[in-house]
């Protein structure tokens, strides 16, 4: 079993750093650098060739452009259909692990156990299994997402076919994502090595390059599920939204001042940027360190604390709209075996740990500090966080400390109490539609897929009984373009769809500011323009004219950079990064500039 690793920090996430070993330095690749490999392809294929993929060893000291993953030169059907199961007989991840290396663990190198079952259908490489793919007992410490690619064959393979897909190496218990690419060629039942490498990521604790050239062996298969798979992707495709060049938006819009949309920030810490307006995504680049991203559209992002909004609060509009709002005034109490030492808990209802305002903790009990994070990221929420079962999370959550101020008073920002929510909700919803009932597959059945969102990776606490773990909701959702623009439109049509109210319209609205409800101070994004909010799961940013106009902009934020801010004058935007930057204020400037958010 891998060593699950304990991240320790008083405002980072960072890995416990040891010296690293004599097998971390036989890692690294000696071959000197080729600047050739760095450069774009041109018509002719330099690189990844049918030696290169038929080699043994990874002869590169970095990854290479990402263009060679895909078509170079003259593109040509495939040759042949792949219908079947790769497995991995042999190799190792190559990469700089020496600042996130523990003794004896070597599990960053391992490649994981996962299933890469595919088929091929009009020059598309579709996967069998699109969920999270992990496990604790496979000495990796990664898992895997898969997504769509494509097959096709070019004239220098000699009878040979091509495939390429995008991937996301993810992690058991963080919602860290890093985005991949991996190619291979076949021929009958046979099969080159699989080349793959990481070049992106959002994981500010974790920003490597990622490369291996991986054994493989090819069982050809015909899938029971094949038409079932195939009818749902191509209803996908045909329902993605929308999707434009971001230099499209820079030809029709008269707003010089686009350019600064980025925040100056470098576009290597920037995975995916856009601007949503009139039910039209306005897309960046998928930025990496290696190229363009060429599978953009399957991009998937680490959401992390995103999830508090898009998550924990459309679960409880959801389940308030099936069952009434009287669910924010229930007892946390009455739904879970509070096992803390004091009598705090006993007035918390959903509605305060929603809003993140519950009057439990352990640091700075001095009310109206401004401290809102002295809980967040310290040693027993680093220690929680790697606790795998919902028994051991709650037992530690429970463990903080009763504050004087009681609940709903005061804006205090901490995962470990918000996770009491989500397993509060799901007792909820269990004492109403049974003990086997699944609190997120319900939201995925009566949520995500009404609105066109079918795959939603998520991640589950872990229980020993090999029970289906429950959605943690604080964190955990990995999210694409299509997916961000599509809850976007549910959200701007205040939880209606198709005419059909998915989320209670009244509690949403609350949650965008178009109420007079307006949260508690929450001091993060104080600005010239007042006082910063924050209710049911959502931040704001308070934007306006310094003359008859004051507007709370709402917005969900996310560790690392990422953030979703769902405009009063319907555009939405997002940004998923890991440049440290939190602060929307200058994309929501741009944004008034192309549409004005104060009525004249």
């Amino acid at each position: 079993m891998r060593l699950l690793i304990t991240f320790i920090s008083t405002s980072l996430l960072s890995i416990i750093i040891a010296c690293s070993s004599s097998s971390e330095k036989e890692s690294a690749i000696g071959a000197p650098q080729d600047p050739s490999i760095l450069a774009p392809p041109s018509d002719k294929r330099a690189w990844l060739t049918k030696a290169n993929l038929e080699s043994n060893t990874y002869p590169h000291s970095s990854p290479i452009h990402n263009g060679y993953f895909m078509p170079v030169g003259i593109e040509s059907p495939a040759l042949e259909e792949f219908s079947g199961t790769i497995t991995i007989s042999n190799g190792q991840i190559i990469g700089n692990f020496s600042e996130n290396y523990l003794i004896g663990d070597e599990s960053f190198k391992n490649f994981p156990n996962v299933d890469f079952s595919f088929f091929s259908n009009n020059g598309k490489l579709i996967p069998i299994n699109r969920d999270r793919q992990v496990t604790l007992e496979d000495d990796s410490f990664w898992g895997i997402i898969l997504d769509p690619g494509k097959v096709w064959s070019e004239a220098d393979d000699n009878g040979w076919s091509r495939a390429s897909f995008p991937f996301t190496f993810i992690s058991a218990r963080r919602n860290n994502a890093h985005n991949g690419l991996a190619t291979f060629l076949y021929k009958g039942t046979e099969i080159s090595h699989l080349r793959i490498q990481i070049v992106q990521e959002t994981a500010l604790w974790f920003k490597n390059d990622m490369m291996a050239q991986l054994s493989a062996n090819y069982e050809t298969q015909i899938f029971a599920q094949r038409d079932s798979i195939l009818e749902a992707y191509l209803s996908e495709v045909e329902n993605t939204v929308m999707i434009k060049d971001w230099s499209e938006l820079e030809k029709i819009s008269s707003n010089e001042r686009l350019t600064e949309f980025n925040s100056n920030l470098s576009t290597n810490t920037i995975n995916q940027t856009a601007l949503i307006k009139d039910n039209e995504v306005y897309l960046q680049p998928c930025y990496t360190r290696y190229g363009n991203y060429p599978y953009c559209r399957w991009m998937r992002n680490g959401a992390y604390s995103m999830t508090k909004s898009m998550g924990m609060a459309l679960t409880t509009f959801r389940l308030a709209e099936k069952y009434g709002t009287d669910l924010f005034d229930l007892k946390i109490g009455d739904y879970l075996n509070v096992t803390a030492s004091h009598s705090g808990w006993d007035l918390v209802t959903f509605g305060n740990v929603l809003s993140m305002a519950v009057g439990i903790g352990d640091l700075s009990s001095t009310q109206g500090s401004g401290e809102i994070f002295a809980d967040e990221n310290q040693t027993k929420m680093e220690t929680w966080i790697a606790k795998n079962s919902e028994i051991e999370k709650l037992s530690l959550s429970f463990s903080y400390g009763n504050y004087t101020w009681g609940p709903g008073v005061e804006f205090r920002y901490n995962s470990a109490l918000h996770f009491v929510l989500a397993a509060a909700l799901d007792n909820y919803y269990k004492n109403i539609a049974g003990e086997n009932a699944d609190l997120w597959q319900m939201i995925i059945d009566e949520v995500f897929l009404p609105i066109g969102i079918q795959h939603v990776p998520n991640i589950r606490t872990i229980e020993t009984d090999d029970s289906f773990g429950i959605a943690e909701l604080f964190h955990g959702l990995y999210l694409n373009v299509d997916d961000m623009a599509k809850i976007s439109m549910l959200l701007q049509n205040e939880g209606s769809n198709n005419g059909v109210q998915l989320l209670h319209k009244e509690k949403l609205k609350e949650a965008l500011f178009r109420t007079e409800e307006q949260g508690l101070h929450s001091w993060w994004e104080d600005n010239q323009y007042g006082e910063s909010r924050y209710l049911h799961g959502f931040w704001t940013s308070p934007f306006g004219n310094n003359i008859n106009c004051l507007e709370q902009i709402p917005y969900m934020s996310g560790y690392g950079g990422n953030m979703f801010a769902i405009l009063p004058n319907g555009i939405s935007l997002f940004r998923f990064s890991d440049s440290e930057s939190y602060t929307p204020s200058n994309m929501i400037k741009i944004s008034n500039i192309e549409r004005s958010i104060c009525p004249n």
